[in-house]
């Protein structure tokens, strides 16, 4: 199962993954682990980059998540582990870093359409830093992403996602 599970990764990564157009989404390997006290699967997703294929752009590294397996070809996923800091690189030099303290996340994942059909995720404490630019500060405190989904019976996902930002400050 836990091959299959990364075969499905795979195969979705796939489709977001062009390696013609640049910059594109590009990652290095799927690892999917069954949990040994539960019907979970652990999740690493490794090498995730935004950017050229000279590594320029977003370095977001590893990701990390639960799976389990739902009702009707869903996936419940949580657990969610991300970097703290994002690089951003260009000319082989980090130019600017995004910073993130990820909080709770919950979703339930669409085999069938590709998608979440529900999701719950807190981030706080966002930042930007520029290397070259040390006073300028981009912050929020934090941002909110509600997600609530389904099928429209035609294979198409009808959705409606709400995103709140709070305490954004550019100085």
């Amino acid at each position: 199962a836990a091959e299959a599970i990364a075969k499905g990764i795979e195969g979705y990564l796939a489709l977001l993954e062009n390696p013609v157009e640049q910059p594109g989404l590009r990652h290095e390997k799927v690892t999917v682990v069954p949990s040994t006290t539960d019907k979970s699967y652990a999740v690493a997703i490794t090498g995730l980059r935004f950017g050229d294929a000279a590594g320029q752009g977003l370095s977001l590294g590893e990701i990390d998540y639960r799976l389990t397996q739902g009702e009707h070809d869903t996936y419940q996923v949580d657990s969610l582990k991300l970097p703290g800091e994002v690089p951003v690189v260009i000319d082989g030099k980090t130019t600017a870093a995004f910073r993130l303290e990820s909080g709770p996340f919950s979703a339930v994942w669409s085999k069938p359409l590709q998608n979440f059909l529900k999701l719950n995720w807190q981030v706080s404490n966002l930042s930007l830093s520029v290397t070259d630019k040390p006073d300028l500060i981009v912050r929020a405190d934090s941002v909110t992403a509600a997600t609530d989904g389904k099928d429209d019976g035609k294979g198409r996902l009808d959705q409606v996602t709400d995103f709140v930002l709070t305490g954004l400050a550019v100085a």
